[in-house]
């Protein structure tokens, strides 16, 4: 297996990956087949647990019963593979009306008794009345887990990101970042939350097999992965 080569509180610390779009109601795998092949692959990497987060926003209005009945017919193929691997479902939300009605009706899909909740920003548009949202988020007792950070083109600097964490957000960096498969400036800014111990989790983020799933598997390799952990807490083997 792959961690085989990294060393050991590395790979306790990766065994559950926390952010993937493997059901196929979002922009994700586009069918049962890819996540199966897409999940086969993690388990021999030696991943024990994956939490799938589909998209739930203005542009794929997933409802809570839509998510759950895609992710028992994927539970479901899962026993038929015989694969061990454990499998638990939330959301990926976006900061959007969709967002606020769900937290105002108190019917997030969060994941871990800890009641993590998993949201990104518009990628165009830096958020309003974050304070306010992130409080109406802790007094349900949700904890809010920002997904990658290092991608939004409004926040750079180093202070920025300690204003966002002072609020009580955790932040969950992509490990393709690393591998700057999005941008040069997101790996300048991923590097720049790792150096400084701002990161919470790793996620893989993975859409589909065809553009995502090697690069994946090459950023756990990497001298930079190996590198996350002399400097940050990572929680992923707590969920």
């Amino acid at each position: 297996m792959l961690f085989q080569f990294l060393k050991k509180e590395t790979k306790l610390q990766h065994f559950c990956d926390l952010h993937s779009h493997l059901l196929p109601i979002d922009d994700g795998v586009k069918d049962f087949s890819e996540a199966l092949l897409i999940i086969k692959e993690l388990e021999n990497l030696g991943f024990k647990k994956l939490i799938i987060t589909p998209h739930i926003n203005n542009r794929f209005t997933n409802t809570n019963k839509q998510v759950l009945k895609s992710f028992n017919l994927l539970e479901q193929k899962i026993v038929e593979e015989k694969l061990s691997i454990q499998l638990e479902v939330a959301a990926e939300y976006n900061y959007d009306e969709v967002f606020f009605e769900a937290i105002k009706n108190n019917s997030l899909l969060s994941f871990s008794k800890e009641k993590y909740v998993l949201f990104e920003f518009h990628k165009h548009h830096k958020p309003l009345n974050l304070e306010h949202t992130i409080y109406n988020l802790r007094k349900l007792d949700y904890q809010p887990i920002l997904a990658h950070p290092e991608r939004y083109p409004f926040y750079n600097t180093l202070d920025e990101y300690q204003k966002l964490k002072e609020m009580g957000l955790l932040f969950q960096i992509n490990l393709l970042s690393l591998e700057k498969f999005y941008s040069k400036e997101s790996y300048k800014k991923v590097k720049l939350l790792l150096d400084n111990g701002l990161v919470d989790f790793l996620g893989s983020d993975i859409h589909n097999s065809s553009k995502y799933l090697e690069v994946f598997k090459k950023s756990l390799t990497s001298k930079n992965y190996q590198k996350i952990f002399q400097t940050n807490t990572i929680k992923n083997n707590y969920l």
